[in-house]
């Protein structure tokens, strides 16, 4: 008889646009790879709901009016209380329940102490270790409340699965975990573009942390100073409005082009006219300098080089990535170039792929969580 476990998630079910969308689907893949039912929370276009094993709702709650922005506010406090509704109505127990970090506050605090109470074990993802950005008002608040609410955790959580390099999180011990990836399931490179051009490829919902502006300010910077390569870079995704201003200041609309959220083929065929890819260069504004990102993974599966800021274990001497210092500076695209012209390009995407392991799984990222779950029993 199969044990069943709840995942808490907070992402959009129906938009595998995201990463973070497609990234919880393949968690609760491979947590049922290890034989458990999984019951987990999510968005819905309209509303919010808890869906079962077999991906159907059995509980949900429904958005009172069409205001996505106000939905987009409430759906937190939304998705919690249905989620406590639903455990307190629940017969059973859950063998353990994982909960995605979701900043600590009172509603927080709440969903993890109802979860316990259902639960042998609350394990928290921190999928990246908690930072704030001083200079982002909005999240000012959020980060009081966080470090108000976060010493509670440890009554409620037993363990952490962490991407950073901490031993303990809150005063709770950690599992060191990263991202992982499903390298059959993404259609490999193919560069059809021209080899004497640089062209550049951003895949994200863009945050302070993408750093597009140091790209966008390094470009600018090559040609003050005598380049003569053609940079095209290709923004794939929602983009900052300082972004969009940026590229108007600069004049570099000739440089850039734009094409909102895509996924599939579409999305393939967009990456095979770049032959360089970018990945966060500005995690420093969050205070965060080590962790690991999920684009990453995803460059390395696709068979794409690529440029990051972050550090990243599995990216120790990693040739076909170049590491930039995670500060203000302009990146320098002369550096960019004669990283990309050093690499060689006989069978280049299949050489990047083969640098993944079974480590680089989620079946085995989710097998690591279950080992430390039950080395707690």
């Amino acid at each position: 008889m199969k044990k069943t476990i709840f995942f808490y998630a907070n992402f959009r079910t129906y938009d595998h646009t995201l990463g973070i969308t497609r990234k919880v689907y393949s968690e609760i893949d491979a947590f049922r790879k290890q034989g458990y039912e999984v019951y987990y929370s999510g968005y819905k276009a309209d509303g919010v709901a808890i869906f079962n094993d077999n991906d159907e709702v059995i509980s949900e709650k429904k958005y009172l009016l069409n205001i996505g922005m106000l939905n987009h506010i409430l759906r937190r406090k939304m998705i919690m209380d249905l989620c406590i509704d639903f455990m307190k109505q629940y017969s059973g127990d859950f063998e353990f329940s994982y909960a995605r970090y979701h900043f600590f506050d009172r509603e927080y605090i709440k969903l993890l102490k109802t979860l316990k109470s259902k639960s042998q074990k609350v394990i928290v993802e921190a999928h990246s270790a908690p930072k704030f950005a001083k200079s982002f008002s909005p999240m000012t608040y959020v980060a009081w409340k966080d470090k108000r609410w976060n010493k509670k955790a440890k009554q409620y959580v037993d363990l952490v699965a962490s991407m950073s390099d901490e031993d303990k999180l809150w005063g709770i011990h950690t599992v060191k975990i990263s991202n992982g990836i499903n390298a059959d399931q993404i259609r490999i490179h193919n560069y059809n573009g021209n080899e004497d051009e640089i062209n550049l490829i951003a895949v994200s919902f863009e945050g302070p942390v993408h750093g597009y502006d140091r790209v966008l300010r390094g470009i600018k910077e090559y040609y003050k100073k005598g380049g003569t390569r053609k940079i095209t870079f290709h923004i794939v995704g929602s983009v900052l409005p300082s972004t969009e201003s940026l590229i108007t200041k600069l004049g570099l609309e000739d440089n850039c082009v734009k094409y909102g959220p895509k996924a599939g083929n579409e999305l393939d065929d967009i990456y095979d006219k770049a032959n360089l890819a970018i990945g966060c260069l500005a995690n420093h504004r969050i205070g965060s300098f080590f962790g690991s990102a999920l684009k990453t993974k995803e460059y390395i599966a696709k068979g794409i080089p690529f440029i990051y800021g972050w550090r990243e274990k599995v990216l120790e001497n990693f040739k076909y990535g170049k590491r930039f210092e995670l500060c203000e500076e302009p990146i320098d695209m002369f550096c960019v170039i004669e990283f990309y012209d050093a690499l060689s390009k006989t069978n280049l995407a299949e050489n990047i792929r083969a640098c993944l392991s079974y480590r680089d799984t989620w079946e085995y990222q989710m097998q690591v969580v279950v080992n430390a779950y039950r080395a707690l029993l």
